[in-house]
């Protein structure tokens, strides 16, 4: 079936730098073939298709791009529901039912005035898929809010809410490492974890996006989204098929408790020029946070599992880190599993140091993808797994609702206490320093 793929803002950042770049690689490699897939950016004005591939793709991939054959865009006004009806008579056939796919990136509130027009205008039969990118609400009441104004019109099968750290290679490879290998499986639980840190730590700051950031922070721009499903992942359990992973995170996010003691387990803080750049002298805006969360299951009981992110910091990481219980003063004790490009994982080893003497010393041994290895971008999945209506790891309405349930008391905490919680550091501070 062919799939033709309607992408609202394609003409915006996420669009130049991952969107067609993603569908420009599913190509070339074969992934997808021109023959079964139309790619439709919808615009305020006309836009000539190769102008955007140059931008994005650069002259030389843009004039050899297969992409070139298969795009085109689509002027409307978004706010009008007419326009919409337009559209929908414009991507229907006449011999044969395609596959729709609305995918939306652009702001919430344009993601929310697109889905109901287009809901209203017909744009939502069966063959409709739609994609929403984050935030998904930016608390609980908004999420709530979020997920009841789409089910209006779409329903939970036919909606792709994209998390692009579920689509990073590790993260999709967490459960086969923890339940594949004896390794892992066996001492995977309270008895010889004593604690694990989920890190997403960037050197850069916000980067000219001071309205956005005033907006969410980074318990709304990082830990609710991306780290709260890595670390749903790493306590699900495997499910039977890949269509039954969000159920099996979902039951991960119920064991895990609502955030206890703010005042001790929600940590923020703030780089020293934050203020100057948004223009703000009295923001409390956390470009750091670090949550300390507890889970319910026996397995884990009184384990606890730091959620942390920050910008402006010493150095960029994306990773889990899991501490072992020691049995000797001495012993090594950690796995570190990255999250980043290089998908590898490393395990501290003491050994005895070659040569006559008794001393030892802390090594790595490591594992990564062969270096031909080419993982696939975490935008080809998102893209190349909505067309295959494969949903595993896309986030389901419950796992959303279930994240802002635990983390809500760190906002209702930080709202009521002002700048008296707020640590301020300086850029390039580590982050287990603040």
């Amino acid at each position: 079936m062919k799939t033709k793929l309607v992408i609202f803002g394609l003409t915006g950042d996420l669009g130049r730098r991952k969107l067609l770049p993603a569908l420009d690689s599913l190509l070339e490699k074969n992934e997808i073939s021109p023959d079964e897939l139309e790619v439709i950016g919808v615009s305020r004005r006309q836009i000539q298709p190769f102008e955007i591939l140059e931008s994005s793709l650069g002259l030389s991939r843009a004039e050899n791009s297969k992409l070139s054959q298969i795009l085109s865009f689509f002027e409307m006004n978004l706010a009008e529901e007419t326009e919409y009806k337009k559209l929908k008579k414009y991507l229907q056939d006449e011999n044969e039912e395609s596959q729709i796919l609305l995918y939306l990136s652009v702001p919430p509130a344009s993601a929310a005035q697109i889905s109901t027009l287009a809901g209203k205008a017909g744009l939502n039969g069966k063959n409709v898929k739609i994609l929403f990118e984050k935030p998904f609400g930016i608390d609980l009441k908004s999420a709530q809010e979020f997920i009841s104004r789409t089910a209006e019109f779409f329903s939970e099968k036919q909606i792709f809410r994209i998390d692009h750290y579920l689509a990073k290679e590790m993260a999709q490879n967490l459960l086969i490492l923890r339940h594949k290998n004896a390794l892992f499986s066996q001492m995977w639980n309270g008895k010889s974890i004593s604690k694990v840190q989920i890190i997403a730590s960037e050197q850069i700051g916000i980067e000219g996006r001071g309205t956005f950031y005033e907006q969410s922070g980074a318990l709304r721009d990082f830990i609710q989204s991306h780290l709260i499903q890595i670390l749903a992942l790493f306590l699900a359990d495997f499910p039977k098929s890949w269509n039954d992973l969000p159920e099996a995170r979902f039951k991960a996010l119920e064991q895990i408790e609502k955030l206890q003691n703010p005042e001790e387990n929600a940590i923020r803080g703030q780089y020293q020029t934050y203020r100057e750049e948004v223009e703000n002298p009295k923001s409390c805006v956390e470009t750091f946070a670090k949550i300390r969360l507890f889970s319910k299951d026996e397995n884990w009981k009184n384990v606890p599992f730091e959620l942390i992110s920050g910008k402006n910091l010493s150095e960029k990481r994306s990773e889990i880190r899991i501490h072992l219980r020691k049995t000797e003063e001495n012993q090594a004790n950690l796995i570190q599993i990255s999250l980043d490009d290089s998908a590898s994982v490393k395990i501290e080893l003491s050994t005895k140091i070659p040569g006559l003497n008794r001393r030892t010393e802390i090594r790595n041994l490591s594992f990564s993808y062969d270096e031909n290895a080419q993982p696939a971008e975490a935008y080809e999945k998102v893209l190349a797994e909505a067309i295959q209506n494969e949903k595993a790891f896309f986030a389901e309405s419950d796992e959303i609702l279930r994240a802002w349930e635990i983390l809500q008391p760190a906002l209702d905490f930080w709202q009521n206490s002002n700048e008296e919680t707020l640590r301020f550091y300086k850029k390039g501070t580590d982050w287990s320093e603040i």
